[in-house]
């Protein structure tokens, strides 16, 4: 996960120059065009891979737990853990998708910056997001998973709350981090499913997890944007971003006693029982 989330941030940070450059050779049909490239490319990565784990699977006998039957345990959209986990996935997004979309009309706004100083703000937590999910990725493999992410959604907390400095460097530095944080942390929610349902379940865990990250990345920016309607300010936009952080936190904690509760071994996905 902290490989992907690496990946994704630097597609974030390549993307916006590389449709921008195509628009303004090309005009913005010609920017569409460009990412509909990228996407056939992509397309066709899938399948080769597709092509070649079938091959694979094709000539390697099937693992005993996987043959046969296999236990599919209680649905994925009756545990109130995955909804839990769903719930944490889409606060712990907020962050960065409210950052993301009001932190470059707050730079112009407090500190009159142009727009390619604004966009360069969100590129630096984008950047920086690499970092983080690499690292946050090795402790995720090494410590309690569960602690690693409150320790990193947590960490959002100051970083939010600064973003109210009136100086311009605390201002670029928290956002930044924010992002990169938030960011991160979102992937990282991803890896937590094996930790609240069977092996079986995945892909309604992942379905369901998708879900609350999407209600989320838009019901968040509304939020700020409300709240920035109604002060005329984004401080208050900036504190709720803190509060999201520190709700999060606790439904991190929350959620790692229950896993340990219902899984003690810490990952369930070899604990599917053979049959017979």
């Amino acid at each position: 996960m902290g490989i992907l989330g690496a990946i994704s941030c630097l597609a974030s940070v390549i993307g916006a120059p590389f449709g921008s450059l195509l628009s303004l050779h090309f005009g913005w049909r010609g920017g569409l065009v460009g990412f509909a490239l990228l996407a056939a490319v992509g397309l066709a990565i899938v399948f080769i891979a597709l092509d070649s784990e079938i091959t694979a699977s094709s000539r390697a006998p099937a693992p005993p737990e996987l043959s046969g039957r296999a236990h599919s345990g209680e649905s994925a959209l009756r545990l109130p853990r995955v909804w839990c986990v769903a719930l944490l996935s889409g606060l712990v997004g907020m962050p960065a998708f409210g950052a993301t979309f009001f932190a470059p009309s707050a730079a112009r706004m407090n500190f009159h910056l142009d727009a390619v100083s604004t966009a360069w703000i969100i590129s630096l937590g984008y950047l920086l997001g690499i970092a983080v999910s690499l690292v946050v990725g090795i402790l995720m493999d090494r410590m309690n998973r569960w602690v690693v992410m409150a320790g990193l959604v947590a960490c959002i907390v100051p970083c939010a709350l600064l973003m109210n400095d009136s100086s311009l460097g605390v201002f670029e530095i928290s956002t930044a981090m924010v992002v990169a944080l938030s960011f991160t942390a979102v992937n990282q929610s991803y890896g937590l499913a094996s930790d609240v349902a069977v092996r079986s379940q995945m892909g309604n865990v992942m379905g369901i997890l998708s879900l609350g990250a999407g209600l989320t990345g838009y019901a968040g920016p509304q939020l700020l944007g409300i709240l920035r309607d109604r002060t005329h300010s984004f401080h208050a936009g900036w504190t709720t971003l803190a509060a999201i952080a520190v709700v999060s936190c606790i439904d991190v904690i929350f959620l790692g006693a229950t896993a340990r509760r219902t899984f003690p071994a810490g990952n369930q996905i070899s604990a599917i029982p053979k049959e017979g």
